[in-house]
C-alpha cells in the first residue's frame, strides 16, 4: 500500500522528496527515494494497526512496546503537578497514547479536528475506548491547565508548523516554526516536562524513550520558551536523522518563513 501511495498516487510526493533532499543533501536521489517510500510504508502500518486498536485492549498493545525512562514519569506524576509530554510525529504516535493508558497512566491528549469528519469520529471514539481524555486544541488551555491540575500527562504533537505565532527554532539547519504552548504550559503550571520518542525496531516491536525536558530558565519567558523548544527539537533532529523513514515528512513543516509569509 505504501509503494501505490508513493509510486502510483502520489500524494505529497513532491512535497516528501524536496524536504528530504534539503534536509539530507549528502545523500543520493536514490537514498532520498528510499525514504519517501519507506515514509509512506510507515503510514499505512499505522492506519492498520489503528483498525486493530478497536479491536485491542491493553493486553494486546502493551506487549508491542519496550519502555525506556519510565521512572521519568513517575516522579513527575509524584510532585502532584501533572508532566506535560512533548510528542511527535513518529513511529506509530496513536498507538504509543493507548500504550500509556494502558499502564494506568492518566493521559490528556490536545489534538486538532481531522478535516474528514468521519475519520475524526472515528480517531476521536479510538483514543476514548482506550482511555485517553481528549481536548480539542480550540479549548486547549483551560482544559490543559485542568488537567495538569488533576495531576494528568497532558500530551502535545509538537513537530509541526505552527505559523507565524511559533517560536522559530533550527530544523535540520533552517528556522521552523513548533508551538508555544508545551513550554507555556510547562512554566505556567511549574509542571514537569518530558520528550517521548517512539520508534518501530528491527524485530517489530516499538521502543519508547522518555527524556526530561532540561534546561537552565532565564525567568525571561521569550527566552525560555525559545530554550524549551530547542531541547526537544535538536532531540527531535538526532531521531529523525537515526530514523528518517519513520517521521511524518508528508507535512509542510518549514512553511512558515521567519521573515514572514508562507
Amino acid at each position: 500500500m505504501g509503494s501505490l501511495l508513493f509510486h502510483g498516487i502520489r500524494i505529497r510526493r513532491k512535497v516528501t522528496l524536496a524536504q528530504l533532499a534539503r534536509a539530507f543533501p549528502e545523500k543520493t536521489r536514490e537514498e532520498i527515494e528510499k525514504y519517501g517510500a519507506g515514509c509512506y510504508g510507515n503510514l499505512c502500518r499505522i492506519a492498520a494497526e489503528m483498525v486493530k486498536l478497536a479491536d485491542w485492549g491493553a493486553e494486546e498493545i502493551s506487549p508491542l512496546f519496550r519502555l525506556k525512562g519510565r521512572h521519568y514519569l513517575d516522579e513527575g506524576l509524584g510532585k502532584g503537578k501533572g508532566v506535560v509530554l512533548v510528542a511527535f510525529h513518529m513511529g506509530n504516535w496513536e498507538l504509543s497514547g493507548a500504550y500509556l493508558a494502558g499502564l494506568g497512566y492518566p493521559i490528556s491528549v490536545v489534538a486538532q479536528r481531522i478535516h474528514n469528519p468521519l475519520i475524526d469520529r472515528m480517531v476521536t471514539r479510538l483514543r476514548s475506548a482506550v482511555g485517553m481524555e481528549v481536548i480539542l486544541r480550540n479549548s486547549a488551555v483551560k482544559a490543559s491547565i485542568r488537567a495538569l491540575r488533576r495531576n494528568r500527562l497532558v500530551a502535545f504533537l509538537a513537530d509541526q508548523d505552527a505559523g507565524g505565532d511559533g517560536v522559530f527554532v533550527p530544523f535540520f539547519g533552517r528556522p521552523a516554526s513548533a508551538p508555544r504552548g508545551p513550554a507555556v504550559l510547562s512554566m505556567h503550571c511549574d509542571a514537569p516536562a518530558v520528550m517521548v520518542f517512539i520508534t518501530r525496531q528491527d524485530d517489530g516491536m516499538y521502543e519508547m524513550a522518555i527524556e526530561p525536558v532540561v534546561f537552565e530558565r532565564r525567568f525571561d519567558l521569550e527566552k525560555d520558551v525559545e530554550e524549551f523548544t530547542k531541547v526537544y527539537t535538536t532531540r527531535l533532529e538526532e531521531y529523525v536523522r537515526a530514523y528518517p523513514e519513520q517521521w511524518l515528512w508528508q507535512h509542510r513543516r518549514w512553511k512558515t518563513s521567519a521573515t514572514g509569509g508562507a
